[in-house]
């Protein structure tokens, strides 16, 4: 079976053999086959509840072209991913994660900046996940959403507390499947209430009279980012597929399939949907994007739209919460000092004190669920004042987040790699050209500064992303003066991805 474990901020799948079942047939797959099952069913999730939404600000029409453009653009970066973590030594080795594979080509300051980044998007898309599914159940049933948000943070935090992740990560192939269908099932109904005249709105500058001010990139940007978001589960796959032969070509070829499928999967949904209910309404829609869906189609949307919401969100905020636990948990024992108890400093005598309710487990799990239950208190106080919506969260943590961990941190790992001509293909040799590199880096990094500075109106997220952007040019120029993008020929010890490694 998959088991995920949790270090340094990082999530890692590792391999245990089993005897049969889901997990027997999954192991069986051919390696690119594993990769891209991993990847699709972790890139097209939750997310896809919030793009039409998005989609609706600018229009069908626009709304596709970017939807494309930007997935073209993620299938590049996740071969810019890939590449990097298949000419990772760092991999290979027991207990090896994405942050020291970060740490290896980045440095200290690449892994602790990932961290951080890793921490604002756990929160705000936990965040936008207890609200899409509270307000989805509370649309069909007399329960309150703040209600709703009660039960499944409570179900969240049993979940963690098993310390077992094993059970829902078996199960998150087949949830994958499973949302991939009900997508695809859910996009043939809303087909059948088409009217082009939907299709045909355009909130785009000179497109029926509209002026410049029609222009709204604020919510798109950022939500198609989130829903192409998969580029963590190339890490995963690595420690299942890098001990096999052509490990690193499935690991590449899986990859960039999954994104291909993605925008495939996206462009119908979105075409359907937009197609479907008024572009207003579904504009200005807080919940998801299935709630006016359900309106206008029947009862058999409301079913089918209910089970996706509960089955993406809800292994997704499991997921999550899990990570979030982690990602603190792991970082208690930095709080503890080595004394004999002689001769103690003030300093010490001050950290043995604070290290003495940690040696209590109840102590250190609240400590490490304290993310969560703050999370799940702004969720509700956004829900009682209305003051939130699920598709702006997605918005804040795509343009912030997916931004950095989905563009800026595979093109800088790519560049700094040293092996980049192992397993070379079309993407990759487009990739070594520093000018298209480049100019990749400078748009995501250009996103940043035009949301902070330009597009948003709220204070702490103007804010945020602009440190953020600072932060990660700050971090270019620190690897850049080390000599890291020096870029280095490979050699005979670069080919480690060619050959067959028995599993740690």
């Amino acid at each position: 079976m998959l088991r995920f474990s949790m270090r340094r901020g990082t999530i890692s799948a590792e391999r245990e053999m089993t005897g049969g079942g889901v997990q027997g047939w999954f192991q069986s797959l051919p390696p690119c086959w594993v990769v891209y099952a991993l990847t699709l069913t972790e890139t097209v999730g939750a997310g896809v509840l919030a793009l039409p939404i998005a989609i609706a600000t600018v229009g069908a029409i626009p709304g596709v072209a970017i939807l494309i453009g930007l997935g073209l653009i993620n299938v590049l970066t996740m071969a810019a991913m890939a590449s990097a973590i298949g000419g990772s030594t760092t991999v290979r080795q027991p207990n090896a994660f994405l942050g020291r594979i970060v740490a290896e080509y980045l440095g200290q300051a690449g892994a602790g900046l990932l961290s951080v980044v890793l921490l604002i998007r756990g929160v705000i898309v936990l965040m936008a996940y207890y609200i899409g599914l509270s307000t989805h159940l509370a649309g069909n049933s007399p329960i309150p959403a703040p209600v709703w948000t009660v039960l499944i943070f409570v179900l969240g935090i049993y979940m963690v507390r098993r310390k077992d992740l094993a059970a829902v990560a078996g199960a998150a192939l087949i949830v994958g499947i499973v949302n991939v269908s009900l997508i695809l099932l859910l996009s043939a109904l809303a087909l059948s209430q088409m009217q082009v005249a939907n299709l045909q709105y355009m909130a785009v500058p000179f497109a029926g009279g509209q002026s410049m001010e029609a222009l709204d990139l604020r919510m798109i940007f950022g939500v198609v980012q989130s829903a192409f978001f998969g580029h963590l589960s190339v890490g995963n796959s690595a420690r299942l597929v890098l001990s096999r032969p052509e490990g690193g070509r499935a690991l590449l070829r899986g990859g960039i399939a999954a994104q291909l499928t993605a925008i495939v999967i996206y462009t119908i949904w979105v075409i359907a949907m937009t197609g479907a209910v008024d572009p207003v309404r579904l504009a200005n829609e807080q919940g998801t994007a299935l709630a006016p869906l359900s309106a206008q189609a029947g009862p058999v949307v409301q079913v089918l739209g209910t089970v996706l919401a509960v089955l993406a969100l809800g292994m997704a905020s499991f997921h999550v919460s899990y990570s979030l636990y982690h990602l603190i948990r792991e970082r208690l024992p930095l709080l503890t000092v080595q004394s004999d108890g002689q001769g103690m400093s003030t300093w010490q005598s001050v950290v043995r004190f604070v290290r003495a309710p940690m040696s209590h487990s109840w102590f250190r799990f609240a400590l490490a669920v304290s993310p969560i239950f703050l999370t799940f208190l702004a969720a509700e106080r956004l829900l009682l004042t209305n003051a939130g919506s699920f598709a702006s969260l997605l918005c804040f943590s795509g343009t912030a987040a997916s931004s950095m961990l989905a563009g800026v941190y595979p093109l800088l790992m790519f560049a700094a790699s040293r092996r980049q001509k192992q397993h070379e293909g079309h993407l990759q040799r487009m990739l070594r050209n520093w000018f298209l590199l480049t100019i990749l880096y400078l748009f995501f990094v250009a996103n940043l500064f035009l949301h902070g500075l330009v597009l948003w109106d709220v204070l702490w997220m103007q804010i945020s992303v602009v440190v953020l952007g600072v932060l990660v040019v700050g971090l270019t120029l620190h690897v850049a003066r080390r000599g890291i993008f020096n870029r280095r020929d490979s050699g005979p010890n670069d080919l480690a991805g060619e050959l067959s490694i028995s599993s740690p």
